[in-house]
């Protein structure tokens, strides 16, 4: 038996989703009455952005990949980290340069990450300080081949890493290709998210 709402459908729009999460957001922002509030807050760093600081970060994030990393359209980049505000920006900013973005859970073993790496094959690794042995024990154990400048370090107050690549060495604010998608036969073809799962939800 199939159950429907009695609302009635929502129309989406045949647009990329950075496109429709920003446009959606400054609308809802322009008509609030509440003007002091954030698009993203981090409560442990304390670090607030407005919609539209947040695009403007997503943005130079995607320049640098592209400019400064040699990011390709659908290549995947895996989210290993916390929530931050950062990881939203890492989020959009590979989404804005025609990426995939997958996720992996911050409490895996190096095991459970080699794994993962092995199957969704990112050629880049957002992640934390905290994390980052974990990440380098994977990518060996995978037998991948992911360069130290191809881990991204997204924490807020950020640690000497040696060559590998800080989220604020990596802004750029070089013109580049933004992907969008205008045509619905596009947005049927074009994968965003590599979700992976522990089969409990």
């Amino acid at each position: 038996m199939i159950f429907r709402s009695r609302l009635p459908d929502i129309e989406m729009p045949n647009v990329d989703l950075a496109t429709y999460v920003f446009e959606q957001g400054k609308k809802e922002y322009n008509s609030s009455l509440n003007r002091k509030g954030f698009a993203v807050y981090d409560e442990d760093s304390g670090q607030g952005m407005s919609i539209e600081y947040l695009e403007k970060l997503s943005s130079n994030f995607a320049s640098g990949l592209i400019n400064k990393l040699n990011f390709h359209f659908d290549d995947t980049l895996m989210l290993f980290a916390p929530n931050s505000a950062n990881f939203v920006v890492s989020l959009f900013g590979t989404l804005m340069a025609g990426g995939i973005v997958t996720f992996a859970n911050p409490s895996y073993t190096h095991n459970e990450l080699s794994h993962q790496i092995n199957d969704s094959k990112p050629k880049f690794i957002a992640t934390s300080f905290e994390l980052l042995d974990v990440a380098k024990k994977a990518i060996i154990g995978s037998k991948q081949n992911i360069p130290p400048q191809n881990i991204i370090i997204i924490d807020y107050i950020e640690p000497k890493v040696g060559s590998y690549t800080l989220i604020s060495n990596l802004y750029d604010t070089r013109a580049y290709k933004r992907f969008v998608i205008e045509k619905g036969q596009d947005a049927d073809k074009k994968v965003a998210f590599l979700p992976y799962s522990s089969g409990t939800t």
